[in-house]
């Protein structure tokens, strides 16, 4: 996660001046718990728990109001007659024995599997409180933050794990992590998973009782690096066909500008309160999910039995809608990322026609009701052009969007170094340069080109900018020099630096 954002945040809550202290009275909490958890949870201590003194420790959680007042929780956990009691113990011992040589997915799955009634909160909590130092919260509070950063965690699991408890939770961790490295490098001391939540609870209240001051066209400029006259000519654009489509190779920024872009958009708007969401396309991606479909929906009947439904559900799209037709002063931005992975024809359906068309209404055909956009819904979509050629996009969706290229741009990169007090590390700026000219002397065209947003690292220096090169930037060159091991080593780092006079 890129937390440049979250810097003023991270100031505030570490200074009391600013009006913003560290939650005391939290934090001794979460203290006095975590000793509780090291003290209960040893190795030798676990065979010979009793009953109250796991039931004391689990109630004094975050995670308890969650069942607080369920007499089945304690039945599923220790028995009518504590029979489970022993299976609990052994339990306890194995998260404890596995957290300490270090969980893996499947570790996280076998833990939630092992005891009915554990959840992901649950467990993510006890495992934080034995070891803040390794392990992190899983709850709504953190899901809440991510989604307000725009992490979207699915996209990140592995192919076919979706539904994966444990993949969902690593992936999380490696979020908070980098949020966690922020906080210690703003306190100047290295801090725990249990300041670290309470900072996301803090944001999480901060941003539900601050309004945020309206982006302005400056402020686009100077978070975007973008001059204020293409950013007027994108409004333009957008204005016109109320759907634009960024487009270039990957580490370009498009996702990035689409979000800032369609939050200035949305404070433009003549009254606030509008909204922007995000939604990435892939191949099994479905009209049902986008616009509306019927989902299958268990019902009790009054005999007590459960009977299967068939109601018809609105998707994202549609639900959007329904939103911007309610306050029609406000402005709403969906964004509709990697737009060409995505089986277009069928995923919009008839709303190729209204996307032309927004003063005209269809029928939609599952739940037989007239249906238009409204005209303060915009869309911005996102395509990587290296992943599929642009020219492949279906013309009658070409024709519904004004298609705007973001190159690999070495002046971003100059800027971004020169304006975060990195002005030593502007060297980076001639290297994307170098090795775009040299792939385009190689017949490598542009849209296939290195992207300058690999480099836009806070605190980058040369030792990590060698990791970028050798493992996101070489890969990418091989895969496009396949079985050409001379032209590869041609790209290698210090080569071009030497071809720059900068060795």
């Amino acid at each position: 996660m890129d937390t440049t954002s979250l810097q003023p945040l991270i100031r505030r809550f570490l200074d009391p001046v600013s009006g913003a202290p560290v939650d005391q009275e939290h934090d001794e909490e979460y203290r006095r718990r975590a000793v509780s958890a090291r003290q209960l949870l040893q190795p030798e201590r676990i065979p010979h728990l009793t009953r109250e003194e796991i039931a004391e420790f689990l109630q004094n959680t975050n995670a308890w109001n969650g069942v607080r007042g369920k007499q089945q929780f304690w039945r599923r956990l220790f028995g009518t007659q504590n029979e489970r009691l022993p299976a609990l113990r052994e339990t306890l011992a194995d998260l404890v024995r596995r957290a300490e040589l270090g969980l893996t997915a499947a570790d996280f799955n076998s833990l939630l599997t092992a005891r009915s009634g554990i959840g992901p909160a649950y467990l993510s909590e006890i495992l934080t409180l034995r070891f803040p130092e390794r392990y992190w919260l899983w709850n709504k509070q953190v899901r809440d933050f991510l989604a307000a950063q725009q992490v979207d965690l699915k996209a990140e699991l592995p192919r076919g794990k979706k539904g994966d408890a444990g993949e969902e939770y690593l992936a999380a961790g490696r979020h908070i992590a980098d949020v966690r490295r922020s906080l210690s490098a703003a306190a100047g001391r290295p801090v725990d998973y249990l300041l670290t939540d309470i900072f996301v609870y803090w944001v999480n209240q901060a941003e539900e009782t601050r309004p945020e001051p309206r982006l302005t066209l400056s402020d686009l400029s100077t978070a975007t690096f973008l001059p204020p006259a293409f950013l007027e000519d994108v409004a333009t654009l957008l204005r016109d066909k109320k759907q634009l489509v960024f487009y270039g190779p990957p580490g370009t920024g498009k996702t990035f500008v689409a979000r800032q872009f369609a939050r200035y958009w949305v404070d433009a708007a003549p009254d606030a309160g509008g909204a922007v969401q995000v939604v990435q396309f892939h191949p099994s991606y479905a009209y049902e999910e986008f616009v509306e479909g019927i989902r299958p929906q268990s019902v009790e009947g009054t005999d007590g039995r459960c009977e299967l439904s068939y109601p018809v559900k609105k998707g994202l799209f549609r639900r959007l809608c329904d939103e911007a037709r309610g306050h029609p002063n406000r402005y709403y931005v969906l964004i509709l990322d990697e737009i060409n992975r995505g089986e277009l024809p069928r995923i919009l359906g008839e709303l190729l026609y209204l996307l032309e068309y927004r003063d005209q209404t269809v029928t939609l055909p599952y739940s037989g009701e007239p249906f238009a956009i409204p005209p303060n819904l915009y869309l911005i979509g996102t395509m990587n052009t290296a992943d599929r050629s642009i020219a492949l996009v279906d013309h009658a969706l070409r024709r519904r969007f004004h298609f705007v290229a973001l190159k690999p741009n070495p002046e971003i990169v100059r800027a971004y170094f020169m304006n975060s007090g990195q002005p030593a590390m502007a060297w980076a700026a001639d290297l994307l340069e170098r090795v775009n000219i040299k792939l385009e002397q190689d017949g490598v065209e542009w849209h296939r080109h290195i992207g300058h947003s690999h480099f836009m690292c806070p605190d980058l220096d040369e030792a990590r900018l060698r990791l970028i090169w050798a493992h996101s930037v070489l890969p990418t060159l091989e895969e496009y020099f396949y079985r050409q091991p001379d032209v590869v080593r041609a790209y290698a780092l210090d080569t071009l630096k030497e071809e720059l006079g900068l060795v």
